[in-house]
């Protein structure tokens, strides 16, 4: 079965629901963009938006 292409608003509506999910302290380290000529979106990190620093792993108390 030939796949199909979605149209503009639902694309418009998917990245902007996956842009805003939850990730580590809420900070959405990716950057979305869509290449109009080739159909493509492309995922990409956005280091200005990671943390400078990581959680320490938790320690279990016996």
């Amino acid at each position: 079965m030939p796949a199909r292409m979605p149209d503009a608003q639902s694309v418009t509506a998917l990245v902007g629901d996956t842009a805003a999910a939850p990730g580590l302290h809420n900070a959405q380290p990716w950057r979305f963009r869509y290449v109009r000529d080739s159909g493509r979106l492309m995922l990409s990190a956005d280091p200005t938006r990671t943390l400078p620093v990581e959680d320490r792993p938790a320690v279990r108390c016996a």
